[in-house]
Order: C-alpha cells, then structure tokens, then sequence
C-alpha cells in the first residue's frame, strides 16, 4: 500500500475512505492529500432541487470563459449566497459521477468555501472555481442528451 501511494500509476487517483481516520497508520496517512468532507451527502435529495442544481452545474461547463466569470461576479454579490452555491455544487458534485474528474473539483469547492469562510474576496474566489470547471457539452443534466 505504502509503494502504491508513494509511486502511483500515471494519470491515477486513489481514494481512500475512512469514518474514522485515527484508525488509519500514520505512515499512511502522511503519504495522503487528507479531504475532509464536512456533511454526509444527503440521501433522497428532492428531485426539484438535484435537477435545478444540475442545470446550473450543465450551464457552467457549457459556457466559456468571460459568461463564467459574469455568473460569478453574479453569484458574489452576497457571501452567503456564494458559499450557499458552494455547497449545492457540492452536493451536485457527490451525487454525479465523473470520475477522476470529481476528486479535483470536490477538492477545489472544499478549498473554495474554505476561502470564503475566512472572508477572501468572493468574486476572486469564485471566478477561481468556475474556470476551473470542466468546458464543453457536458451532457450533465439526467434526461438530457448532447446536441
């Protein structure tokens, strides 16, 4: 285990669950990039919302650079809002499966709402994470397929 995690496969990422990380050996955990996820994803998400949040989330990775930016000057306005928004997306990003793709962006919404909760500028924060969504056709949201 100790040599998987010190010399990993190319393009590869490992990720190692605990309830409990005290359980885990130090040796391990010291070869680990530790993300501490604050909530149990909630189960029996209302569908109203799931679909809402990910037509935003399908909005996002469908638009380019300078409309990102707009929605999170749009989304900044208020701290609250953008760390409510953090946490819906989030929500979104545990519940929808991308692969190797899903680790880095949980990761990057966790730091973001690290950030905004010690109060860094919101636009900043915000326009970090957006840019660095994944671009294209998603074909994110369920029931909808790529045109």
């Amino acid at each position: 285990m100790l040599k998987l995690l010190e010399e990993p496969p190319r393009n590869t990422f490992i990720i190692l669950c605990s309830q409990n990380p005290d359980l885990l050996l130090t040796t391990v955990v010291s070869r680990c990039q530790v993300i501490r996820l604050r909530d149990k994803p909630q189960r029996n998400i209302p569908k109203k919302i799931l679909n809402s949040q990910f037509l935003i989330l399908d909005s996002i990775v469908k638009s380019g650079v300078g409309e990102r930016l707009k929605m999170a000057d749009e989304i900044a306005k208020n701290r609250e809002e953008a760390i409510r928004f953090c946490q819906a997306q989030l929500m979104i990003w545990r519940e929808k499966i991308f692969k190797a793709q899903s680790a880095k962006t949980i990761h990057l919404i966790l730091k973001t709402l690290n950030m905004l909760e010690a109060n860094v500028n919101s636009k900043l924060a915000l326009e970090n994470l957006l840019l660095h969504y994944p671009f294209g056709r998603s074909g994110i949201v369920p029931g909808r397929t790529n045109r």
